[in-house]
């Protein structure tokens, strides 16, 4: 942001990523890679609560070492309103997204600078400094539920852009007053500060009249009663829309279940109708083997028919008579004489 606000001067941005800058260095803020008095300038906004509390006074030292005679310091420090502040918009954060949101996630986990030791730490660095209120926390903190807010709508590029300009326009005049969520350290190493100088430039304490703090306060409440209202609404929508969805995607799956069930039906239908068409041409066949079976018993019927009908002309033929009467002679001959030997001869 530094480039922007300052074109036409050289500057060096410090960050633990690499960025788009014209000259840029990848660093911690508590060891900086730079030779002392190196800077004219070093600005550091919202820095500090994202560093372990054990490497905020390095990194401020760090900071005085390198600039040769301005340091501008500033972000959140810890009080009860900050505090409040940065747990209500990242639990907003969290139910209207469903996320988390990193950098408050920091100011968490870090807990907020102690503005006392801070204070103490650019005193011993500098020869002076001023120290500003900024973003007065009834301003600060509509603004951050609008923006996260905004955040959640489709196709809301454009109105990010126009809420900072009505925020600059409207309530930047009464932005640098307590009770604030950051303050900015304006520090010199070699100078003195005239702070009513410093005050008049940044506008703090007021250039306008404010509303009471009582009506600032209720218009406060109501307007975070709408946000939680707004959120629980987009948090029920969102409810209402992933159920649909888990339903949408249970009704397709029990439409593919069902789809799998009738091929599966068919399938076996088609088998079934396989086992008839077989159990079809195995009756065929076993019809086919049994009038197979009736021909030749037919045939054989026939056969033996014949041979009865031969037998009996055999039997009514002359031939056959003589035979018989000459087989009953013989016999009886026979038997006759065996009843007439003596048991000597017979051995």
């Amino acid at each position: 942001m530094a480039p922007i606000f300052l074109p036409g001067h050289n500057c060096l941005v410090v960050d633990l990523v690499p960025v788009k800058a014209t000259a840029s260095i990848v660093a911690s803020a508590d060891a900086l890679p730079v030779r002392s008095g190196a800077l004219d300038i070093v600005l550091s906004l919202d820095v500090l609560e994202h560093l372990p509390e054990d490497k905020r006074g390095l990194a401020v030292r760090e900071m005085f070492r390198v600039s040769r005679e301005y340091v501008v310091l500033g972000g959140p420090f810890d009080s009860e309103e900050a505090r409040v502040a940065d747990r209500f918009v990242y639990e907003l954060v969290r139910r209207i997204s469903g996320e988390k949101h990193r950098f408050l996630a920091e100011h968490l986990q870090h807990g907020l600078p102690n503005l006392k030791k801070t204070r103490q730490l650019v005193e011993a660095e500098s020869k002076s400094y001023v120290e500003v209120p900024n973003g007065y926390i009834f301003n600060w903190l509509p603004m951050m539920i609008a923006n996260h807010y905004l955040l959640t709508l489709p196709d809301a590029n454009g109105l990010s852009p126009m809420l900072n300009k009505l925020y600059n326009t409207y309530f930047y005049p009464t932005d640098n007053r307590e009770p604030a969520y950051r303050q900015l350290f304006l520090a010199s190493k070699n100078r003195s500060l005239q702070k009513r100088k410093v005050f008049a430039a940044c506008g703090a304490l007021g250039r306008t009249r404010y509303h009471s703090d009582e009506s600032v306060k209720l218009q406060m409440s109501q307007l975070l009663a709408h946000a939680v209202e707004l959120a629980q609404w987009n948090r029920a929508r969102d409810e209402e829309l992933f159920e649909k969805q888990r339903v949408i995607e249970e009704l397709e799956r029990q439409g593919l279940e069902k789809q799998r069930v009738i091929e599966e039906l068919e399938r076996q239908g088609l088998e079934k109708q396989r086992v008839i068409e077989e159990l079809e041409r195995q009756g065929l066949e076993k019809q086919r083997v049994i009038e197979e079976l009736e021909r030749t018993n037919r045939i054989k019927q026939d056969a033996v028919e014949e041979l009865r009908d031969e037998l009996t002309r055999i039997k009514s033929s002359r031939t056959f008579r003589f035979s018989c009467a000459a087989e009953r002679l013989f016999g009886r001959q026979l038997a006759e004489g065996s009843r007439g030997r003596s048991p000597t001869h017979a051995r």
